[in-house]
């Protein structure tokens, strides 16, 4: 397939692509989450904005970005493709609360859903 090609593509497809990349990265976890918590934005003239939280994150995406790039490129059939990172203006200060932590909060705040977590016996890992 020539890379010359700037085949016309949709957000989902893009988002379908993205996925299926996220699929082949079983040893960087970080990368990992972060793809899959930080999904592209299609723009115009083919180019992907990506907007992250924090500047760990948008190295992460950098270290990958040549063959993400070429994975975009040749998936969705462009040569065109390009890829911007943000980094979110007040993400350095906000924490994401993973699964746990959200559910030991809300466990704390309100005595309904305690008692509704221990009558179905809710655990989270």
């Amino acid at each position: 397939m020539a890379l010359s090609q700037n085949k016309e593509f949709t957000q989902e497809e893009l988002i379908r692509c993205w996925n299926n990349f996220i699929k082949g990265l079983t040893e960087k976890q970080i990368l990992k989450n972060t793809m899959m918590s930080c999904k592209p934005q299609l723009e115009e003239d083919f180019k992907i904005t990506v907007h992250v939280d924090n500047s760990v994150q948008k190295e992460q995406l950098e270290l990958e970005m040549v063959t993400l790039t070429n994975h975009l490129r040749e998936n969705l059939k462009n040569g065109k493709i390009e890829i911007v990172i943000h980094v979110n203006e007040m993400g350095e200060s906000i924490k994401t609360k993973t699964t746990y932590e959200l559910f030991m909060e809300l466990k704390e705040t309100s005595s309904d859903f305690a008692k509704f977590a221990e009558q179905l016996k809710l655990e989270v890992e």
